[in-house]
């Protein structure tokens, strides 16, 4: 097998293997899980192209860890194939636009409710 086909098959599997854990988190951050707000945080983050603050993953557990490493692997990749911001994290999943914002709501109404603050990811209240 030639190196451009090699490429070609490294790079297909980190898109799917990505793909899989974008779904994993989605379904994570809509459930009532310890680490949904985290993963929330993350995707937020993500779909907004704002700031990862670190310190909040080291509140998640292992797998949704590993699956946040998939989706930054698949996103570098991404970026250096050129295909994103053309592509953006939401058309890798049917009705993504729609889940993203859903979760965007919930995690700023939960915010709001503990805080008494009002969500804002531009100022970092992440």
């Amino acid at each position: 097998m030639d190196s451009n086909a090699w490429q070609t098959i490294e790079k297909l599997k980190i898109e799917t293997k990505g793909i899989e854990a974008l779904k994993r988190l989605l379904i994570l951050a809509q459930s009532n899980n310890s680490s949904w707000k985290y993963v929330a945080r993350f995707l937020i983050c993500l779909n907004k192209n704002c700031q990862i603050n670190m310190f909040y993953l080291n509140s998640i557990e292992q797998n949704a860890f590993e699956d946040i490493l998939s989706v930054l692997r698949m996103i570098y990749r991404l970026y250096k194939d050129h295909r994103l911001p053309l592509y953006y994290l939401h058309d890798y999943i049917e009705n993504g636009e729609q889940l993203l914002e859903d979760i965007e709501k919930r995690f700023a109404d939960d915010f709001s409710k503990r805080t008494g603050l009002k969500f804002n990811y531009e100022i970092g209240f992440l």
